[in-house]
């Protein structure tokens, strides 16, 4: 069985690549226009770009059905401005002998000439393709020959009338032609590129001429011509399909979006039922696989929405079902479980290995899922929009996955992998954890709070998309990497440490595809573990840098108390300094010091500033080891440690600071640099001994930059 998203992803991609195009301005030129009728494409005898235009249009509006395919084909505008307001065209060439004009006043496009048009892709659309919501008619020359891949792909037309001298239709040709409600294939038609009519959503018949010796048709679906391979059932088709006896594969996205059939029955001879076969088919209820498939595509039953069984024949030898769930036949891997399944409380059974993609997603009635101590591998999405799941419990022996409260988790416990979307309440995550996944937490009904740990480092794609009653997330760290679509269409407040600012700049405080307030906090009882350190304290910042800090500069003097009025000895600022910068080991082992001893917690730190020139002791034996250090001392440290920047200024605003003093350069630099503006005015402190809020102040001022835009 093929695994992933292979065709999902290309998809995807494809249409995506296409969606990039320059359209958007011409958009807006159409916004608040009324809204036209539907044109078609023709098929006309004579090349004549100044022919007089012909308005085809229909007197009533039929009811469309609402686009529920894959997400990522191209939403293109529909309305046009009054054809009074546009006098221009467009023209060039689209075949080696084929021209194209588009009147953007009547809306035709008209392609004249002979031969096959121009292929087209992704990254280099149809020249007309940002012109596609003027466009109300096409018309095509009776010497077409190959119409290219994504021509008219996202074409407002209803009707098309593919000439006869047609040979090949591109792939993605009429991709996303939602308007299209049928299709005439001639005799000619020899090739049919891939997905030529993918995402046409209201197509109800593709007609094969009889005397086409390479396709048929029967019933308006579309067949190779011995009726081997199913390779599309037009989207729009209503009632019950028969698929006859001679069919052996059933392509790719063959039923994909056809969400108006109420059955389809596959015959025993079908081996092969390719990925995104029954994607979206939103009205079936059941399907019965016979004894003959061999290979299912991945994502083949997905978002079934009224899918409540899976049966399979027990003569199959490579699957099988249990509780209406499709496994393998050796029930080691859980392909996938019906949307609608009538099971609430799922048991995944012990010999599964591999839950795949997907397999999970958008069943709206399980409540809680037991994952074996034998999974090993869980797919992208598997437990996606399941809005009724309120655990997922993992057993203890297994040994790639955890869940911690209901939620899942890698062994490790350094990615969240899916939070249920029915869990309510407050979401605290581990200590640890480094990435939350794409989409772990987004379609959630019942989360009102996340607090994440200051270890993580990314969120992924929708993380916290379409989360319903989710106001406030809390981050304890620094800024984490966001992919640009990370709260899409939430809207929450995020709060950030402001005393981490300066790694929270404007450039990262974004909406990332949502709505998002940024408020920064200066209190928070995971975060500030100091019932002496309020928010508003001028020390309140720089504390807490200090604490979390890598490594930490400074703890508290217990579990809940930093003591910022205590005096600090020198050989704590001295080390806080070290701390600060790094704590590099000493090159040298050499203690000229009798009161520093080794093993100290102190030790290096004074070695370091020895050998840096901070500090020569109190004389040249004695270090000073718990002795008060005062202002002014612990200025000069810091100052030394800066490398002893020359002040800019001479001024002096202190009585208590002579020019003669060793550290009166000290102190003005740092009153230059807004690192302290003295006890006050007049007045630096000279004397004083230095608490320990005051040396972490200095160090935050003096090491931290201010934020930056």
């Amino acid at each position: 069985m093929k695994q992933g998203k292979s065709l999902l992803a290309l998809l995807l991609a494809l249409a995506l690549c296409i969606a990039l195009f320059p359209a958007a301005a011409l958009a807006e030129d159409a916004e608040g226009a009324e809204e036209e009728e539907f044109g078609t494409i023709e098929l006309i005898e004579a090349a004549d770009p100044d022919a007089p235009a012909e308005d085809s249009f229909f007197d009533a509006e039929p009811v469309f059905r609402a686009s529920t395919r894959i997400p990522g084909l191209p939403e293109l505008p529909q309305a046009l401005p009054p054809a009074d307001e546009i006098e221009s065209t467009m023209e060039g060439y689209c075949g080696s002998s084929m021209t194209w004009v588009l009147d953007l006043g009547t809306g035709i496009l008209t392609i004249t000439g002979s031969g096959d048009m121009y292929n087209y892709t992704a990254s280099r659309p149809s020249p007309w393709f940002g012109y596609n919501s003027y466009i109300r008619t096409v018309k095509l020359p009776s010497g077409l020959t190959s119409i290219g891949d994504y021509a008219f792909a996202g074409c407002p037309m209803r009707t098309v009338t593919i000439p006869a001298k047609v040979t090949t239709i591109g792939a993605m040709a009429f991709m996303g032609c939602e308007n299209l409600t049928t299709v005439e294939i001639p005799a000619g038609v020899k090739s049919l590129g891939p997905f030529s009519f993918y995402g046409c959503l209201n197509l109800t018949a593709i007609n094969v001429a009889s005397g086409n010796t390479a396709y048929s048709s029967s019933g308006g679906i579309l067949y190779d011509k011995g009726k081997t391979v199913l390779l599309q059932c037009p989207p729009a088709k209503t009632g019950s399909v028969t698929i006859p006896s001679t069919v052996k594969i059933l392509e790719s996205v063959s039923f994909s979006d056809c969400s108006l059939l109420s059955s389809v029955k596959i015959p025993n001879g079908v081996t092969t039922i390719g990925e995104l076969a029954f994607y979206h088919c939103d009205s079936l209820p059941y399907v019965t696989i016979p004894a003959s498939v061999t290979e299912i595509g991945s994502l083949a039953f997905a978002c079934c929405y009224d899918l409540y069984s899976i049966d399979v024949s027990s003569k199959n030898t490579a699957y099988t079902s249990l509780r209406g769930m499709l496994y393998d036949k050796d029930m080691t891997m859980l392909i996938q479980c019906p949307c609608a399944t009538r099971t609430t409380v799922v048991r995944i059974p012990d010999t599964v290995t591999l839950i795949c993609d997907d397999a999970f997603a958008y069943c709206r009635t399980i409540t809680s899922v037991s994952i074996p101590a034998g999974v090993s591998s869980i797919g992208t999405d598997a437990f996606f929009s399941c809005t009724s799941l309120d655990a997922i419990n993992v057993a203890s022996g297994n040994r790639y996955y955890v869940s911690r409260d209901g939620v899942l988790y890698d062994k490790a416990l350094t990615t969240l992998l899916r939070y249920p979307c029915a869990k309510a309440g407050t979401l605290n995550v581990p200590k640890g954890v480094a990435r939350i996944e794409s989409w772990a937490v987004s379609d959630t009904s019942g989360l009102t709070a996340v607090l994440l740990p200051d270890t993580l480092t990314s969120i992924g794609e929708g993380a916290f998309c379409w989360a319903e009653e989710l106001r406030e997330i809390w981050f304890l760290g620094e800024s984490p990497d966001f992919d640009p679509n990370a709260f899409l269409e939430a809207y929450i407040n995020a709060y950030y440490p402001a005393v981490l600012t300066q790694y929270w700049p404007t450039s990262v405080r974004q909406n990332y595809g949502g709505q998002v307030g940024w408020v920064p906090y200066f209190d928070h009882p995971d975060f500030n573990p100091f019932r002496d350190v309020k928010g508003g304290s001028y020390y309140y910042f720089p504390v807490l840098w200090a604490y979390y800090q890598d490594p930490q500069i400074t703890g508290g003097i217990s579990d809940t108390e930093f003591g910022p009025g205590q005096t600090c000895t020198r050989e704590q600022i001295v080390t806080f300094l070290w701390k600060a910068m790094g704590a590099p080991e000493p090159a040298s082992s050499v203690n000229p010091f009798q009161d520093v001893k080794s093993g100290k917690y102190y030790y290096k730190a004074v070695l370091w500033a020895v050998e840096k020139g901070i500090t020569g002791g109190m004389d040249a034996t004695h270090f000073g080891v718990g002795q008060p250090c005062t202002r002014e001392q612990a200025m000069t440290f810091l100052w030394k440690a800066m490398d002893a920047p020359e002040p800019t200024t001479d001024d002096n605003p202190f009585l208590d600071v002579p020019t003669n003093k060793y550290y009166c350069k000290a102190v003005l630099w740092a009153v230059e640099n807004g690192i302290t503006s003295g006890v006050d005015a007049q007045h630096f402190g000279v004397g004083q001994p230095c608490t320990r809020g005051q040396i972490v102040t200095f160090l935050y001022k003096a090491l931290v930059p201010p934020e930056k835009p």
